[in-house]
């Protein structure tokens, strides 16, 4: 349940980065799609390749070009949503 609400909040603030990456000028849409893409595969099935695929998509989000146009608040959001996904198999 843990998993599909990080999953469900990140597509929620995914949505919000389109807004920032637009006042920019910006073309972000690729990572941005990348990421939401990887959210809902998650958020589908919670296997370890779907997890690991949406953290290496959230993190490109956060250190790529489009880090700029990402406020503080959401890569602090985005950044403990990362740290609480454990991707190991227990």
């Amino acid at each position: 349940m843990k998993k599909t609400f990080i999953a469900l909040f990140a597509i929620t603030m995914i949505g919000g980065t389109i807004v920032s990456c637009k006042k920019d000028k910006k073309d972000c849409s690729a990572a941005i799609k990348k990421a939401a893409d990887a959210a809902i595969a998650f958020g589908q099935e919670h296997s370890i390749d779907n997890c690991n695929t949406y953290k290496a998509a959230i993190h490109e989000l956060l250190e790529g070009d489009c880090a700029g146009s990402i406020s503080a608040e959401q890569k602090t959001t985005y950044q403990e949503a990362l740290d609480d996904l454990d991707c190991d198999p227990r």
